[in-house]
């Protein structure tokens, strides 16, 4: 076995023996983190290519790439974010004569305008719909400073809040209806409520404070009479 290992070891052929001693000689480790230019000098610059927006790599290793896809998701972004700070109205424009002449109206020709471009049709719908809406909150904010202290002290959720005031200042019915988070309107109801802003109420807080005491009163008694007629069912 020791002489097999001896044999094995010596090189057979004379090309084997060159091939053997070169490959024994201590070769100089390649350096592939600085780049070499064309004649193995110093470092070479690297050069953009066109129409790319990447940037050399600097020394203290900084902010160097910018694409266009990154920039266009910012701008976007920045588009959105100032959209949503808004609020976007549309105003419809009515000629008011057909020859746009100053200090002329034209009747016949600015309804006929309105028919084709379906403003009847949406004040149609916006008179028997909800239009305005309001949050509790708001109402409360807007209300609230206004009423008389025995109002306050009452201590109302926002949502009877609402109801008691609409109640109590004489708004009809159905101008507006209770929604889970907010009290809408119909066309016109919103200037009703806000009659309360500007009345006299030394002359009609009284009043005021009397209808939303029975308000009070008379949801409790809906909410009693509503369970006694549910346990009345379940008897049976």
């Amino acid at each position: 076995a020791a002489a097999f290992a001896a044999a094995a070891a010596e090189p057979s052929t004379p090309a084997a023996a060159a091939e053997s001693a070169k490959s024994s000689t201590p070769r100089r480790p390649l350096d592939l983190t600085t780049p070499r230019g064309a004649g193995g000098g110093a470092p070479a610059t690297p050069r953009p290519t066109p129409g790319s927006t990447r940037q050399p790599r600097g020394v203290g290793g900084g902010k160097v790439f910018s694409s266009v896809g990154l920039t266009f998701v910012k701008q976007m972004s920045a588009l959105v974010a100032e959209l949503d700070s808004t609020r976007c109205n549309f105003v419809r424009c009515i000629k008011p004569n057909p020859a746009m002449a100053a200090g002329v109206f034209d009747a016949p020709y600015t309804v006929t305008q309105l028919r084709h471009t379906g403003m009847l049709q949406c004040c149609e719908l916006l008179k028997h719909g909800f239009p305005t809406r309001i949050s509790y909150a708001e109402v409360v904010e807007r209300y609230a400073p206004h009423l008389p202290p025995d109002v306050g002290r009452l201590r109302l959720p926002p949502r009877d809040f609402a109801a008691a005031v609409a109640y109590g200042f004489g708004v009809q019915r159905d101008l507006y209806q209770l929604g889970a988070t907010r009290l809408f309107f119909r066309a016109g109801g919103v200037a009703c409520l806000d009659g309360l802003r500007s009345c006299d109420m030394a002359a009609r807080g009284p009043e005021i404070v009397a209808r939303v005491r029975r308000w009070i009163v008379l949801r409790r008694f809906r909410r009693a009479l509503a369970h006694t007629l549910a346990g009345l069912r379940l008897c049976r």
